[in-house]
């Protein structure tokens, strides 16, 4: 016949091993979830890999640039961009050429301020995703 001991040990050893599998049931959803989140930001940065921009002024006025995207290649979807004057997003009133595409290397495009000089001046890519690519183009005087 079995003892009551030998019995409550083996469902205190069932219940530590259940113990145990939530446990790690619980480290892990907590642990994918981050992992997912991390994984999803890398894979929309990947397409702003080498895109830089460079943000030259025109003539010594200080209110036209010339925006120009350099590196990075060619991307699939027409990005648009941002521009910050002293730190405040602002229009571009008007871009020459009228609608540039961005989509390629070496497209540029000037950009009139219709206010007075400014003392910087950033240019910042916008995929098509709404992903802001962290490199781009500023220029400070």
């Amino acid at each position: 016949m079995f003892s009551k001991k030998a019995q409550s040990e083996i469902i205190t050893t069932v219940l530590i091993i259940l113990l145990v599998l939530a446990a790690i049931v619980i480290v892990w959803q907590v642990v994918q979830g981050t992992i997912k989140k991390g994984g999803d930001q890398v894979t929309k940065q990947g397409s702003c890999i080498g895109v830089a921009m460079d943000v030259v002024p025109v003539g010594a006025t200080n209110t036209v640039f010339s925006i120009i995207r350099k590196g990075g290649g060619t991307l699939s979807a027409a990005p648009t961009i941002k521009i910050y004057k002293d730190g405040v997003e602002t229009a571009c009133a008007p871009w020459n050429p009228v609608a540039p595409t961005w989509t390629n290397d070496a497209t540029a495009a000037t950009c009139t301020f219709a206010a007075a000089a400014t003392t910087s001046v950033e240019a910042i890519l916008i995929l098509s995703d709404g992903t802001a690519c962290p490199v781009s183009g500023k220029w400070t005087k």
